[in-house]
């Protein structure tokens, strides 16, 4: 995340959202498995198991969700 500048930054990349007219619009992918192919690789290879749904903002809201909470509790 912190390589792709954000959140929202990374999201753009995995192409979980869409910008259109200045607006960031959450992005729908019918073919989970091509998404997967293109999208978890490298350090989230292993999540692939893990992905099956059609809004690709949901699952890397869960990741994201989780590694903060895990980030807080070693504070």
């Amino acid at each position: 995340m912190k390589k792709a500048g954000g959140f929202y930054e990374l999201m753009y990349k995995k192409e979980a959202i869409i910008l259109r007219r200045g607006l960031k619009i959450v992005a729908i992918k019918y073919d989970i498995d091509a998404y997967k192919m293109k999208y978890i690789k490298g350090i989230y290879n292993e999540l692939k198991p893990f992905y099956d749904c059609e809004i690709p903002i949901l699952f890397w809201l869960e990741l994201f969700t989780a590694q903060f909470t895990h980030l807080r509790k070693f504070k």
